[in-house]
């Protein structure tokens, strides 16, 4: 479980796959918005994004990762978004 706060949604992506890999199918993603303000607060000084901000960086995230999930092998994928980028 992560928020789309806290993490790039390509670098997430990866990482999950990776595990996923490792573990031979046994990952499941939790992904929230991260509006819970004493976990965005602290250490890491993570901004607290308005919350219209952080549904829309979730919806992003969302898109990113299964684009980038459901790309076959050779191919490229892309995104262009209101927070998020992925060109290649």
């Amino acid at each position: 479980m992560t928020a789309a706060t806290f993490r790039y949604p390509g670098s997430l992506a990866i990482a999950v796959a990776e595990v996923d890999a490792m573990s031979d199918g046994r990952v499941e993603l939790g992904l929230g918005a991260g509006l819970v303000r004493g976990r965005t607060r602290g250490p890491t000084a993570f901004p607290f994004p308005p919350w219209r901000n952080a549904f829309e960086k979730l919806e992003e995230q969302f898109a990113i990762i299964t684009g980038l999930w459901g790309t076959k092998v050779g191919e490229t994928f892309s995104y262009s978004g209101k927070h998020y980028s992925l060109n290649r």
